[in-house]
């Protein structure tokens, strides 16, 4: 479905300075520090979906509240699936990139920038999603309402 101009392209390959090679590792470092602030997140989401388990599970004798907290635990637990995959794209692609600049290695940098080009994609695939999925709730609640 892309279709990849560069392929065509008969212009000298790029070569990186000192600085691009500079920023390309401190950005890395930032990208591998926010990745690993996102798993943290992740095992916070984890654990409060554990947590919302547990009140689930004790028999309080209102089973009103039994329903509502396996739900928001099951939520907890699909936002923490869906919330580690970007994660995953960035902590990858930090490392491999911090590797091909230090090691001067193509290779892992192109892997790295792979890696990058999927956290992007998923998170603009997620954007498109949810912004449709808004826009459905709208137009239900306006039918909701004046269907009434």
């Amino acid at each position: 479905m892309e279709t990849n101009n560069l392929e065509n392209s008969t212009t000298q390959p790029i070569t990186l300075s000192d600085f691009d090679k500079y920023y390309i590792h401190q950005t890395a470092k930032w990208t591998r520090l926010l990745s690993i602030m996102g798993f943290v997140g992740i095992g916070f989401l984890i654990l409060f979906a554990i947590g919302m388990t547990a009140i689930g599970g004790l028999n309080t004798g209102n089973t009103a509240i039994a329903l509502p907290t396996g739900m928001l635990a099951g939520i907890y637990f699909l936002l923490a699936g869906v919330y580690f995959f970007p994660v995953f794209y960035l902590y990858k692609s930090s490392i491999n990139m911090q590797e091909g600049v230090l090691n001067n290695n193509q290779e892992r940098l192109t892997e790295g920038f792979k890696f990058l080009h999927f956290h992007f994609k998923f998170l603009g695939i997620m954007t498109i999603t949810v912004i449709s999925l808004y826009i459905l709730l709208i137009i239900g609640a306006m039918l909701f309402t004046f269907m009434r």
